[in-house]
């Protein structure tokens, strides 16, 4: 809202910036990690191949990367969450309600 300002702000944005940027990285490092395993990925009807050379330890190293990335999307969706409800019913400025279509 426009009523934040200062450092609440800063971390609004970064905090947004952040999750857009897990909402790619998630993904992306899980699809790597399938892929140098050798497996194809499994999409609904259709899977596709691994472009890769299977490496177990590359994957290994991504498995552990995406484990933490998606750990860190949870926290951030968690926080995300919280500041939406302690704008709604804390500072009861109509957080919610303005992004409602």
């Amino acid at each position: 809202p426009a009523s934040t300002t200062g450092l609440a702000a800063l971390a609004a944005h970064a905090g947004h910036w952040t999750l857009y940027g897990m909402m790619i990285l998630v993904p992306l490092t899980g699809f790597l990690q399938v892929s140098l395993y050798g497996s194809p990925i499994g999409l609904w009807l259709f899977s596709i191949p691994s472009q890769f050379t299977a490496d177990k330890v590359l994957a290994k190293s991504f498995s552990g990367f995406h484990d933490i990335l998606g750990n860190l999307l949870m926290f951030l969706v968690a926080g995300h969450i919280v500041f939406a409800l302690i704008h709604q019913f804390y500072k009861r400025d109509k957080l919610i309600s303005r992004m409602m279509p």
